[in-house]
Formats: structure tokens, C-alpha cells, sequence
């Protein structure tokens, strides 16, 4: 047994060696490698993941496969036969993982051919069902992020909007005040449907993302070029490959998930890199870093699955209960009594006699519990404010003629060159990234959560707030309810509106309808 712990965990952490021939850098699950392509400078993270004793991904991922090989080796040979093979589960997306590989198995006995599966054939199996031992996800942006103004309101073409270009916004963008109402909603200036946004926002593009995992799948080439648009060519490419090659963290995090101590994150040793600054908002359950000049929140989720908090002694009280006729096992029907969350009848059978013991019970409990710490979950929030957030003072999700007169302000406050131009690099940005320990993807059910929910149409359309102030011939002609009537709304001769509209601006407020006469 010990023989086979050994050569379990060298299979896994050179699984995709042995499958292609060629390394796997990374593969050992233990860390992982991460590029932060910041607007100045890229910087290095690397993140290790541990659980109690020291024990890593890879460790659960043996674990795991161990289990599943005694429960198949019946005879105890150390081998898996024919007879014995045909019972070696898919590990597709099947609610209970029971659907068996049959004939197939044969495809699994490759080194050597020898008409039987070994622990190490069977370790490439389960490694390759699991797939990568982190995943990457991108949570779902606000609709009003998604809104590009940028190169609309850019007239003169220079990759940046000055307070000219911002003030005559209004006339830039009237093609698509398509309601015809004096002011843009995050809906009419939407650059796609809702569900082309939740496509991308579900597959977030390589070459947008600032967050580059340097693993076996890297595009190397595409990246050095991605890398000196970045941040030219001073860097020659072969530096650049050595970098990626080899990689030295400029900080390293340490992600714990211990079973009976809280979960932590933090930093492994102390960075000497400049590109790494450590904020003192950092906590046990969140680092607070600055890597480069981007600011990122790193935070921790407790995503352990249901079914680990089943107690071992409230099974065995209604594993009595059920057993009605009192023989130690429990058939389909008494089973079916526990509603033990995702566990079906042929998942825990596993000697496939039609009877269910407290053994498979408490086996089945804890294969899935480890199953559930086999992958990390990086989940990236982009905390940006958009330009039109910036200038969305009342948050109605539109822009009025006033938001853009009354914009110079908030503009120039994110103009951080000073340069009274704004360009789109120049927005506050921050990413939270939200880590957890999961099951791996393909072993969920097809009908368990992890898929975006659509981008509600509700989420882009203006938020309408009745207008209470101002006499009530204000109140009716503002059509578009935005508090303000312009000449287009007012229902009466152009020398009345002037009247009214002492500031001169081409609007009337309640308190101008209120004061003049």
C-alpha cells in the first residue's frame, strides 16, 4: 500500500508527462503561478494552497483516487482486472458519478498493456476527469460597468476625453437616445444584449484579462507579444521566456484550509519586492496588497460542500431509525428515509449487493467531503468605477443634459495626470479575487449552481423617480423625469422659458419654475 501512496503521487504530479511527454509545470497542485499584468509593471504571484499536516491539492486528489481504487480492487491484488474494471466510473457530470466505464476500460490500460489497470493508470484517469487544479472565473460586472463611452465621446481620436468633449457629450451620443427623450440610459448605450455580456463575463478572453495563469496550457509566444504592447520592447522576447520559464514570485500567498481552525490567507514570508505593497487593512481573512499600481483584495470564501456537515452520530441514530426490520442494512426504500443530499442508492452501494451498510454510508460521506477539497476557486470581482458611473451622480442609470453640464467636477477628480484630459486607464480599479476549495466542475451535477444567472434586462434600464417638487406644470412637463424641463418639454412660448430659466443653462429646475414669476 505504501508502494502505491508512492507511485500515485509521482503520476499526479507528471500526469500530463506521462500522457504527452512533456512536463508539466505547475502540475504538482501544490502552487500556483500568476501574472498580474498591471497598467505600469507585471508582477509575480504565486499562491500555495494547504489543508491540515501540510497536505495539498494533490495530496486530497490521491487521496481520492486511493479510495476509489480499494472500493474497485475486491480482491485486494493491488491490480484492477476485468471483472473489476468494468466498474471504474467515468467521473463525468452524472448526479451520483456511478456511470461505469464497462468495455471502455481498456482504453485505460495503456502502460504497460497488460490487460489490468494499475494504481497509476487508475491516478491518470481520475487527474484527468478532475482537470486543472485551479479554476478561474469572472463574477458578473454591475450593467452600468459595461457601458462604453469610451471612444464615443473621444472625438478627436486621441485616446482620451477632455472637459470639451464631455460637456458637448449629449449632442455626441444623440444617435442613441433612441427613445427620444433628452438622456441616455446604460441601456441605450450598451455595446451588446444582455446575454452576449453574460457569455463574455462567463469566458472572460485571454488577452483582457490582467490575470495570466502560467501553467502547461500557456500560450508563451502570444503572451510576449500581449507583454511588450503592455510595456514595450526593453525587455527582449528570450528574457521574457526565461521569466515565464522560471518563475520568481515577487509575492507569495498562502491560502489555509485546515479543518478545525479557521480559514486564513496570507503571506508566506515576508516580499522584497518593490513592486509589492501591503496594506494595513490586511486581516486574517483578507490581504489588502498593491502589486504594481493595481489595487487587489484578496479574500477568502468558505465553500465547503453541504454534505461534510452530516455528523458520523446522527447518521448511525437514523441509520437505526430507517433499518425497520432491524438487519444492518438498509434497502432502496429504507434509504431513500436518510435524504442524504446528492447521494443516491447506486453511489453508496458500492459492493453492488442491494443492500446498503453503515460502512458505505460513512465511506461515501467521506469521499465526497474529500472530494470537495480537490480544486481552488479564484473568482475575480472588477471593483472599476465606469466613466458613466462617475457621472451618474443620482444613480438612475441614465444620463440627463444636466449630469453632463455639471460632469467637470467628477471628470477631473479622476484626472490623475492633471492634464484636464481623462484617459480610460486613469479609472480607480480594483479586483477583489474571492478564493475557495471546490469539487472539481466536471464532478457536479447538471443541475447543481456555479452558471451565471443572465444579466436581468431590469439591471439596465433607468430607474424612473416621480417628480415631487415644483409646481405642478413642472412636474407634468418634465416628461422624462429627470427633474429638469428643457426647451423641447415646455409647453409654451420660448420668451416664458427664458424667463424661467434664470441661469441661462437650457434648463428649468423646481426651484427656478417655483421663483419666477
Amino acid at each position: 500500500m505504501l508502494c502505491r501512496w508512492i507511485a500515485i503521487v509521482v503520476v499526479l504530479g507528471w500526469g500530463h508527462a506521462l500522457l504527452s511527454g512533456e512536463p508539466a509545470p505547475g502540475s504538482l497542485n501544490q502552487h500556483f503561478d500568476l501574472l498580474v499584468l498591471a497598467p505600469e509593471t507585471s508582477v509575480l504571484m504565486r499562491i500555495h494552497v494547504e489543508f491540515e499536516r501540510g497536505q495539498t491539492l494533490a495530496d486530497n486528489r490521491t487521496q481520492y483516487a486511493n479510495q476509489w481504487f480499494d472500493r474497485l480492487d475486491t480482491d485486494a491484488d493491488d491490480l484492477l482486472n476485468e471483472t473489476e474494471a468494468v466498474h471504474v466510473p467515468t467521473f463525468g457530470r452524472f448526479d451520483d458519478l456511478t456511470g461505469e466505464i464497462n468495455e471502455e476500460w481498456q482504453r485505460l490500460d495503456i502502460a504497460p498493456a497488460d490487460q489490468t489497470i494499475s494504481a497509476e493508470e487508475f491516478m491518470r484517469h481520475v487527474n484527468s476527469a478532475m482537470g486543472s487544479g485551479l479554476s478561474i472565473s469572472r463574477r458578473q460586472t454591475r450593467a452600468s460597468q459595461t457601458v462604453v463611452l469610451y471612444p464615443r465621446l473621444d472625438a478627436d481620436a486621441d485616446g482620451q476625453v477632455s472637459t470639451v468633449e464631455l460637456t458637448e457629450g449629449l449632442s455626441l451620443l444623440k444617435p442613441f437616445d433612441f427613445d427620444d427623450d433628452e438622456s441616455l440610459s446604460a441601456a441605450e448605450l450598451q455595446p451588446f444584449p444582455a446575454s452576449m455580456q453574460v457569455s463574455q463575463a462567463m469566458q472572460p478572453r485571454a488577452d483582457q484579462s490582467p490575470f495570466v495563469v502560467l501553467d502547461d496550457a500557456l500560450d508563451q509566444q502570444s503572451l510576449i507579444r500581449r507583454l511588450h504592447g503592455l510595456y514595450g520592447d526593453e525587455t527582449s522576447a528570450d528574457r521574457w521566456s526565461e521569466r515565464l520559464t522560471d518563475p520568481q514570485p515577487d509575492v507569495t500567498i498562502a491560502i489555509r484550509f485546515p479543518k478545525r481552525r479557521p480559514k486564513r490567507i496570507e503571506l508566506e514570508s515576508d516580499t522584497s519586492s518593490e513592486r509589492v505593497l501591503i496594506k494595513e487593512e490586511s486581516t486574517r481573512r483578507l490581504l489588502a496588497l498593491t502589486l504594481g499600481d493595481l489595487n487587489i483584495d484578496a479574500t477568502l470564501r468558505n465553500a465547503q460542500e453541504s454534505i461534510e456537515g452530516i455528523s458520523a452520530k446522527y447518521l448511525q441514530l437514523q441509520f437505526r431509525y430507517v433499518d425497520a426490520d432491524g438487519d444492518k442494512q438498509l434497502s432502496p426504500q429504507e434509504f431513500a428515509k436518510l435524504e442524504i443530499e446528492e447521494a443516491t442508492f447506486s453511489a453508496v452501494d458500492i459492493d453492488h449487493d442491494e443492500q446498503i451498510s453503515a460502512d458505505e454510508i460513512s465511506t461515501f460521506i467521506g469521499q465526497r467531503a474529500l472530494l470537495s477539497r480537490c480544486r481552488l476557486e479564484m473568482t475575480i470581482e472588477n471593483d472599476t468605477t465606469s466613466l458613466f458611473e462617475a457621472l451618474d451622480r443620482d444613480e438612475d442609470r441614465r444620463l440627463s443634459p444636466r449630469e453632463f453640464q455639471g460632469g467637470v467636477d467628477p471628470f477631473l477628480a479622476l484626472d490623475r495626470n492633471g492634464n484636464g484630459k481623462l484617459a480610460e486607464s486613469e479609472l480607480v480599479t480594483k479586483y477583489t479575487l474571492e478564493f475557495a476549495v471546490t469539487r472539481p466542475t466536471e464532478f457536479d451535477d447538471l443541475s447543481g449552481g456555479g452558471a451565471m444567472n443572465a444579466m436581468a434586462a431590469e439591471a439596465r434600464l433607468p430607474i424612473l423617480r416621480p417628480v415631487t417638487q415644483g409646481p405642478e406644470w413642472f412636474q407634468r412637463m418634465d416628461r422624462n423625469q429627470d427633474g429638469d424641463v428643457t426647451w423641447r418639454e415646455f409647453l409654451g412660448p420660448r420668451a416664458s422659458f427664458d424667463r424661467f430659466d434664470t441661469d441661462e443653462n437650457g434648463l428649468i429646475d423646481a426651484t427656478e419654475a417655483e421663483s419666477s414669476p
